[in-house]
């Protein structure tokens, strides 16, 4: 049984969600053109992990956006006529784990398997970039809209994403954002061998190698999964805020669910 399949459910409030979801994709969409534009980067535009990360949660925006429009639209339109049937469990159901990457007879569709890993690794990812950058990178000076936007408003929309989402949280996920990590760090470092370019002085493999290994190490099993560790607890405790909220309207439709139920044996 899904762990969401008691929630209410409310086709108005799904069609605000959909209208959010585009929103927040074409407002990120927007800022990612104009840093295109702009950038006097170059070549290594695409070798800094703040722009690999924006890159990546623009791509999730867009493929939540699309996969929220594709569920809504043939839920509720195509097909209306199973929509007495429908239930929270359709969306994003979980029932046995089976595995670090899936469940045992979910129903979800291909779409909405990518809209997970994205959701998994964009969202938290934002919010790794907000900690790192203010943190370990940030000398001072003026904040201008775009390293606003990349810095610091896409980690806390991805925050406020996670809460108004259903997509749900599996603490085994913990290895794609993991993944993510390592495969950065890899590229630095092939990155370096190949144009000796020192992407950030933290991770210096020229002249502080030691300090870069670390920083590398941490980086990719520390604190990516400590973020994924985070973000599986704010979800448990969605779940309990959740449940304490929306508990009494699902016992009363229980109760007049059962009632008629009762009334139709009756007969």
């Amino acid at each position: 049984m899904s762990t969401l399949q008691w929630l209410p459910y409310d086709w108005h409030c799904q069609a605000i969600y959909l209208v959010y979801r585009w929103i927040i994709a074409f407002y990120f969409l927007g800022w990612i053109i104009a840093n295109w534009v702009v950038t006097t980067e170059g070549r290594r535009y695409f070798v800094i992990l703040t722009n690999w990360a924006f890159i990546t949660y623009n791509l999730y925006l867009i493929i939540a956006a699309l996969s929220t429009t594709v569920s809504y639209l043939s839920t509720h339109f195509i097909c209306k006529q199973a929509e007495d049937e429908f239930s929270r469990e359709d969306d994003f159901v979980i029932k046995k784990l089976s595995g670090c990457c899936g469940y045992q007879d979910n129903k979800l569709s291909w779409y909405q398997m990518i809209h997970w890993l994205f959701f998994t690794i964009g969202n938290e990812l934002a919010f790794v970039i907000l900690l790192l950058y203010w943190i370990l990178l940030y000398r001072g000076g003026p904040v201008d809209g775009i390293n606003a936007n990349t810095h610091i408003v896409n980690g806390f929309v991805a925050v406020v994403d996670f809460v108004v989402s259903g997509v749900p949280v599996n603490l085994l996920h913990f290895i794609y954002l993991m993944i993510y990590g390592s495969i950065y760090v890899i590229f630095t470092g092939i990155y370096f061998v190949f144009t000796n370019d020192i992407i950030y002085p933290v991770i210096d493999y020229e002249n502080r190698r030691v300090t870069a290994t670390v920083v590398d190490v941490c980086l990719a099993i520390i604190v990516f999964p400590l973020v994924h560790i985070l973000f599986y607890f704010m979800y448990l405790d969605k779940l309990w805020i959740m449940y304490r909220s929306f508990r009494p309207s699902y016992e009363l439709l229980q109760t007049d669910y059962e009632d008629e139920e009762n009334a139709s044996g009756d007969q």
